[in-house]
């Protein structure tokens, strides 16, 4: 049994009988909306104050339940994203991670050779299974700091401390990530589209609507009020009420028509905004101890009138939300022009509160991002790095491991190495490719500010570079050597910058010829050799050790290795000093059916 199994079956079985109560109260709503309505009619038509009176008792019964059917809704939809998030937590423990929604593609650009390389956007990759942010802002937060390069020790280890305290914090963790994956309900992928939308629209001077049409819609609205009440006492102005009603259904949705474009987004996204008052409660009323998190906090009481806002914003969703009903939306707009009022509250609503929205989306997206770096910690051995700024470079990290490979398959590795060249030679399939890619997934989340899966790790500040999977492109006319010729030449002429840089090479020059590769990745190694560059380079070409052999560079040789067992070939997976002494391709071929 996982450790959230239990969890998930007490949620659940609470999720399926608040969603029976919800339903029960849908009906009734439903109910006392449509015999309301036939009341009214009534009551209009025949000048029956009898029917009135039920209608007026009705609407009050309907608004009630309406109260009460929101509140047992919001209930629900609490439920229902806590279980999402045990849920995902519990996939993670079982290595299903890689089904979830969010990988983070829209990050991925033209540049993003080292992120490609170390599987840090895209499928199956870092932010993948990292990601607990369901803002725009807390997923474009994240997929900076993975991108960092900007290197200062004083604020990596401020947010050190802010990713300690929320691992620490394990129930406020919980609710931060609940409220946060509830804003998203059956809506992620068009989260950003809606919040860009609204961003705008608070930007934007234009009005939606001018002010001669909402003082318009105010007037035409008491007229018909008076107009109605005139009918129900006796006076005979049905008609003008039929005219009057059928000008303001034209009337309104004309204008909802003409602002569709901008306000559909904008809708979609109030309808959320409850979520975000809550989650801006939730973080304004924790009482952090880690700097980082207590001036993130203070930002947030420090825009106390724009956390009103939000709350102000959210009867724009308790108003949009009778549009869902097309009977009531009918009547309203056709009685009291509904949509128009709607707009205007809006506008009244951006010309108050408008101004610094964007800097609470930031903060919560800030705390979203801190969230997900933490999330190793929920299943695996971690560390916090120790940075290193004096002396050489430096990379000293003991017990090692993937953090997306699974516990259950994962082989740790120790590695020190200071400044110069490491070469790895190995067999097929012997874990060379997957030890850089541990080293430099490890690296990222180290400049990230997050736990490293380590025992212990220390690190300089360094950028990185990777020639790992590089891919010929039939557009540009570029093979795979060529492809790979250039990302070399970019770690090169950063040499001239005397940047410190972590350079990791997989089977280098393996588009050519064994005679140039040799000669040309001797050059690129001995090139390489500065005491500002820390370089790992894979090979099948053991020429290439004799550069440490020989005293050439400064640097060691590594190997990987398999052992046979009953014809069966086998890996330990683990780094060891020294050149390699073994081949198996041939045996693979045999393996596979290949060879004799």
């Amino acid at each position: 049994m996982s450790k959230y199994e239990k969890d998930l079956r007490n949620i659940n079985s609470e999720y399926h009988s608040i969603s029976s109560k919800c339903n029960m109260l849908s009906n009734l709503r439903l109910l006392c909306a449509l015999i309301g309505i036939v009341s009214f009619i009534v009551s209009v038509v025949d000048k029956r104050k009898d029917t009135f009176f039920v209608f007026i008792f009705l609407s009050i019964l309907f608004f009630l339940l309406l109260l009460f059917h929101e509140s047992i809704k919001e209930k629900k939809d609490y439920i229902f994203a806590k279980q999402k998030v045990l849920q995902k937590r519990d996939n993670r423990l079982q290595d299903l991670w890689s089904e979830f929604e969010d990988k983070g593609n829209d990050f991925i650009t033209k540049e993003s050779s080292v992120e490609i390389d170390l599987d840090i956007f895209g499928e199956n990759s870092l932010y993948q299974y990292l990601c607990v942010a369901n803002t725009y802002e807390g997923r474009k937060i994240l997929a900076s700091y993975l991108q960092n390069t900007n290197f200062d020790k004083k604020t990596l280890c401020k947010r050190q401390k802010a990713v300690q305290e929320l691992i620490e914090r394990e129930d406020l963790s919980l609710e931060i990530e609940t409220l946060s994956t509830k804003i998203a309900l059956n809506s992620r992928s068009y989260v950003k589209e809606w919040y860009n939308s609204f961003i705008k629209y608070l930007n934007k001077k234009d009005r939606l609507i001018s002010y001669f049409i909402s003082i318009g819609a105010v007037i035409l609205t008491c007229f018909m009020l008076i107009l109605l009440a005139l009918q129900i006492c006796g006076y005979q102005v049905l008609n003008i009420i039929g005219v009057l009603g059928v000008f303001q259904l034209i009337c309104a949705y004309y204008v909802s028509y003409k602002s569709k474009k901008v306000t559909q987004n904008i809708y979609n996204f109030c309808l959320n905004i409850n979520g975000y008052y809550n989650l801006i409660k939730c973080i304004g009323n924790a009482n952090f101890k880690s700097e980082y998190l207590k001036v993130l906090n203070n930002k947030l009481k420090g825009k106390n009138k724009t956390v009103v806002g939000i709350k102000k914003l959210n009867y724009v969703n308790d108003a949009f939300s009778l549009q869902t009903n097309p009977y009531i939306h009918i009547f309203l707009q056709l009685f009291f022009l509904y949509d128009i009022h709607c707009i205007s509250y809006l506008e009244r609503w951006k010309r108050k509160f408008g101004e610094n929205m964007t800097d609470l989306f930031e903060i919560i997206g800030e705390v979203e991002a801190l969230l997900s770096l933490s999330v190793l910690a929920n299943n695996q051995s971690i560390t916090f790095p120790e940075f290193v700024e004096s002396g050489n470079v430096i990379f000293e990290v003991d017990l090692i491991t993937h953090p997306l490979i699974s516990l259950r398959d994962v082989v740790s590795n120790s590695f020190y190495t200071k400044k110069g060249i490491s070469i790895i030679t190995g067999s097929n399939m012997s874990g060379k490719t997957t030890f850089m890619r541990t080293v430099g997934v490890n690296a990222i989340l180290a400049y990230a500010g997050a736990p490293v899966c380590a025992k212990s790790m220390r690190i300089s500040f360094m950028k990185i570079f990777t020639s790992m999977r590089v891919q010929d492109d039939v557009s540009k006319g570029l093979s795979s050597f060529y492809a790979e010729v250039l990302r070399i030449k970019e770690v090169v002429e950063n040499l001239e910058k005397k940047t410190p840089m972590l350079v990791l090479i997989d089977e280098i020059f393996k588009g050519t010829n064994s005679t140039d590769r040799i000669v040309g990745a001797k050059e690129i190694i001995k090139t390489l050799n500065k005491d500002y560059v820390i370089t790992l380079v894979s090979t099948h070409d053991f020429e290439l050790c004799s550069l440490v052999e020989q005293r050439e560079i400064m640097g060691l040789n590594y190997h990987f290795e398999e052992y046979y067992k009953n014809d069966k070939i086998y890996f330990d997976y683990k780094i060891k000093e020294g050149k390699c002494r073994t081949k198996n391709a041939v045996h693979i071929l045999k393996m596979a059916g290949l060879m004799k």
